[in-house]
């Protein structure tokens, strides 16, 4: 019984692995083809790329397009409008001849007075120019002497002493030049009224003058 239970047991076991073995095959076959066609379809599948950031184009210096040039057109000078004949001066009349002696005389006067201020701007300046070199030597003496005391007081003792006495003389004399230049402008009101004076005596002298040559045309 036993080795016939053997026998039996291997033959169905023959029996079932060769019809197993087509049902095998046919699966492998059937698992390459799925995978055949999976690996297809993922070649024929496009691969996204991915997301590509803008490339942004290089930076390039901007130059300015300079504008064509065109042509100029010759600038006209501007036209000089013309101007009206000068009108001839009419000679003065034998009576109005009479009146020049007068006018001279304001010319004089007038050019006296320019003359006369010219003077006074110069003898003016001089007045100041010596008040300003008075003033400058004291504060040139003062910066001295605040010098001579910081380095050594006791040792420049002398010196010190030397320039305070010069500047005590300087301000003697400051006070003096400021009194001239005063006494100076104060003369000059009162030399001014002398000038009108002198020329309205003058002018009247003249006038006289002319009056009487116009009288005697008169008669």
């Amino acid at each position: 019984m036993n080795k016939l239970s053997c026998m039996i047991f291997f033959g169905s076991a023959a029996f079932l692995i060769s019809t197993a073995r087509p049902a095998l095959a046919q699966e492998d076959k059937t698992a390459v083809s799925t995978e055949q066609s999976v690996s297809n379809k993922s070649a024929e599948v496009p691969v996204k790329p991915a997301d590509a950031q803008p490339v942004e184009p290089a930076q390039t210096d901007k130059i300015a397009e300079t504008p064509a040039k065109v042509p100029e057109s010759p600038v006209k000078p501007p036209e000089t409008p013309a101007t009206p004949k000068e009108e001839q001066v009419k000679p003065l009349s034998s009576s109005a001849q009479q009146l020049a002696p007068l006018a001279e005389s304001y010319r004089q006067a007038y050019e006296a007075v320019q003359r006369w201020m010219r003077n006074v701007s110069d003898q003016s300046a001089i007045a100041d120019g010596k008040i300003r070199q008075i003033q400058g030597k004291i504060t040139e003496n003062e910066a001295s002497i605040t010098r001579l005391k910081l380095e050594s007081a006791r040792e420049n003792k002398s010196r010190i002493s030397d320039l305070n006495k010069q500047n005590k003389e300087l301000w003697k004399e400051l006070e003096a030049a400021k009194r001239d230049k005063a006494e100076f402008c104060s003369s000059l009101s009162k030399t001014a009224a002398q000038k009108v004076r002198e020329f309205s005596d003058d002018i009247k002298a003249k006038l006289k003058a002319v009056q009487a040559q116009l009288e005697k045309r008169l008669d």
